[in-house]
C-alpha cells in the first residue's frame, strides 16, 4: 500500500502565526515591561538580554514547531491532516463527508498574498480541520481536490467568469441593513463586560450610588435633558457603528452558483469565502425585525450539518457557540422566493396554504399565567400584611391605594400580559406543508420564517404540558442535522392534527435516502 505525500504550509506561515502568539503572551510581555520600567526589577537581576532572549523564543518557537510539524495529504479518498512534535496528531476525514469549505483571509493573510482553509463535517460545530496558510493557487487545487472535482489552472480572470451570480446586494442596501440592527446594546454589554470596569463599577455602586439616588432626585430640568441627550447620541453612536461594521463586513457580498454549490465571497479588510453545496442545507431560515419589514428587506440563513463556531471564553466559563449560517446579510423581498428556490430545489415554497394554531392557545396562555399571577399577587399581599403589624408599622410607609388595590391590579396586569400573549401568539403563529416541506413563520415585532424539508427530519416528537392537556392541544417538534436552527416546531395544535402531521413527517423522512446524503 502506497504511503500517503504529505504537504507542508507555506514558510510565510511562520510570520501569520506571529500575532496570534503575541495575543496570547499579551499579558506575559506586558509584565515583563512593567517589570523592566520598574526601579529594581528583573532588569538589574537578570539582564534586558536574557528576557528579552526568552521571551524571543516563547513567541518565535510555536510558529517554527507548527511550520516543521504540519502537513496534509489526500490519500485513498481520505484528507490526512498531521500535527504536533511531542504529541502527534493525525486527523482522518473522509472526503464524502466533508460539509464546508471555508476561504478566509485576514489584512495580514492579504498582504502576504495567503488564505486559511477551513473544513467542516457532521461531526460536530466545530471545524475538522484548519489548514493555514496556502497560496491562493493551493487553496484553489486543495478545495477541488476535497470536491471531487477536476483541477482546472488557476486563474482569477477564469474563476471570475465561470459562475452564475445569484445575489449582489448594492451599496444602499449594506447600508440599510446596518442601520436596522442598532448595537447600542451590544456596546454596553461590551463596556459592563470588560473585565478591567468591573472593580471600579462595583466601587462606584457601592460608594457612590446612594449618593447620585440623591443627587438625581435634585437635578434640575436642565440635568435631566442633559442626561437625555447623552442617552441619544449614545443610541446615535451605536446606530453610526452598526451601518459602519455591516458595510465594512459585508463589503463587496456576492452569491454565486456552480455545479450544485452556493459561494459566498465577502469583506473589505477581512476576506471570507465559502462553498456550500446544495444538497447539504438542511433548514432554511428568514429574519426579518420591525424595521426591516419597513424597509422590505430581510436576512437569510442556510443550516448545514457542518456550521461556523465562536469561541467564548472567560475565568467561570469556556464555551462553543454555533453561529448562525447566514446565506444573505441582506435580501430584497421581492427576491426572496428565487433564492428559496435556489436552495431548496425540490419545493415550491412561494405561496404555502398557511394553517393557524388553535384559537384555544389564548386559554392556555391565560391558564400558564394564572400560577405565576397568584403567587406575586399574593407575595405582594404578604409583605404588606407583614408592614402592617404593629412590631414594623411605621418601617416603610404604604400608600393606601396600594395596599388595598396592589395585589388585584398585580394579579389583573399580569393576566392580562398573558392574554395579550395568547392573542398575539395566534394571530401571528402560522404553518403549512407545502410540498413536503415544513414551514413556519413566528413572531410580531421580529419575524421569523422556517423551512425543513420532511427528507432531512432526523426526529419527530409530539409533547403536552399540564395546560396543553388540559386544552387539547400539543407541541410538535422536528429536529434536522444542522447544530444551528436544529428544531422546528410547532405549538398548541390540536392533538389530533398534531399526531396526524408528526405521522406523516415521520413516513416521508423514514422512506427518503436523503435525510444525511453525504457531502462534496
Amino acid at each position: 500500500m502506497a504511503e500517503p505525500v504529505y504537504h507542508r504550509i507555506h514558510p510565510l506561515t511562520m510570520v501569520v502565526e506571529l500575532p496570534r502568539v503575541i495575543k496570547q503572551l499579551f499579558v506575559a510581555i506586558i509584565l515583563v515591561i512593567f517589570q523592566f520600567t520598574r526601579k529594581g526589577g528583573l532588569s538589574e537581576e537578570l539582564g534586558f538580554e536574557v528576557v528579552a532572549a526568552g521571551l524571543g523564543l516563547l513567541v518565535i518557537v510555536p510558529p517554527l514547531l507548527r511550520y516543521y510539524s504540519f502537513g496534509y495529504a489526500i490519500h485513498e479518498g481520505k484528507l490526512l491532516v498531521k500535527s504536533g512534535i511531542l504529541q502527534k496528531n493525525l486527523r482522518t476525514i473522509p472526503l464524502d463527508r466533508i460539509q464546508n469549505i471555508n476561504l478566509t483571509r485576514s489584512l495580514l493573510h492579504r498582504i502576504l498574498g495567503l488564505v486559511d482553509l477551513e473544513i467542516e463535517t457532521a461531526a460536530g460545530v466545530k471545524a475538522e480541520a484548519s489548514i493555514s496558510a496556502l497560496t491562493d493557487e493551493q487553496a484553489h487545487v486543495l478545495k477541488a481536490q476535497l470536491m471531487g472535482t477536476k483541477v482546472q489552472s488557476f486563474s482569477r480572470v477564469d474563476r471570475e467568469l465561470d459562475r452564475t451570480v445569484i445575489y449582489r446586494p448594492t451599496v444602499k442596501e449594506l447600508l440599510l441593513v446596518g442601520a436596522s440592527e442598532n448595537r447600542a446594546g451590544a456596546m454596553i454589554a461590551a463596556v459592563l463586560g470588560f473585565g478591567a470596569f468591573q472593580p471600579m463599577l462595583q466601587s462606584f455602586f457601592e460608594q457612590e450610588g446612594k449618593q447620585v439616588a440623591r443627587n438625581a432626585r435634585s437635578l434640575p430640568p436642565a440635568g435631566w435633558q442633559l442626561i437625555f441627550a447623552g442617552i441619544f447620541v449614545f443610541i446615535l453612536i451605536g446606530w453610526i457603528i452598526s451601518i459602519i461594521s455591516a458595510f465594512v463586513k459585508y463589503y463587496n457580498f456576492e452569491l454565486s452558483q456552480k455545479d450544485g454549490n452556493l459561494k459566498r465571497t465577502y469583506g473589505l479588510i477581512n476576506h471570507f469565502e465559502n462553498m456550500l453545496p446544495i444538497k447539504r442545507i438542511q433548514t432554511v431560515h428568514i429574519d426579518q425585525n420591525f424595521i426591516q419589514r419597513w424597509l422590505k428587506i430581510c436576512k437569510m440563513y442556510a443550516a448545514t450539518a457542518g456550521g461556523m463556531v465562536q469561541e467564548k471564553k472567560s475565568e467561570a466559563n469556556q464555551a462553543q457557540i454555533a453561529t448562525a449560517p447566514l446565506l444573505t446579510p441582506v435580501l430584497r423581498d421581492d427576491m426572496r422566493d428565487s433564492l428559496l428556490k435556489t436552495a431548496l430545489p425540490k419545493a415550491d415554497v412561494s405561496n404555502p396554504e398557511w394553517q393557524p394554531v388553535s384559537k384555544n392557545t389564548i386559554y392556555r396562555h391565560l391558564r400558564t399565567g394564572l400560577w405565576p399571577s397568584l403567587f406575586f399577587s399574593g407575595l405582594m399581599a404578604l409583605v404588606f400584611w407583614i408592614y402592617r403589624q404593629p412590631f414594623t408599622r411605621g418601617v416603610v410607609k404604604i400608600q393606601p391605594f396600594w395596599d388595598q388595590f396592589g395585589p388585584y391590579l398585580t394579579f389583573t396586569g399580569l393576566m392580562l400580559l398573558a392574554l395579550l400573549s395568547g392573542w398575539i401568539y395566534w394571530k401571528c403563529a402560522r404553518w403549512s406543508d407545502a410540498h413536503s416541506v415544513i414551514i413556519t413563520r413566528l413572531g410580531w415585532f421580529k419575524r421569523r420564517w422556517n423551512y425543513l424539508p420532511m427528507d432531512k427530519v432526523q426526529l419527530v416528537s409530539v409533547s403536552q404540558s399540564p395546560a396543553q392537556r388540559w386544552f387539547k392541544l400539543a407541541t410538535v417538534d422536528f429536529d434536522s442535522a444542522a447544530p444551528t436552527f436544529q428544531k422546528t416546531e410547532i405549538d398548541d395544535m390540536p392533538i389530533e392534527e398534531a399526531f396526524a402531521l408528526a405521522k406523516r413527517v415521520h413516513t416521508k423522512s423514514g422512506d427518503s435516502r436523503d435525510s444525511l446524503v453525504d457531502g462534496f
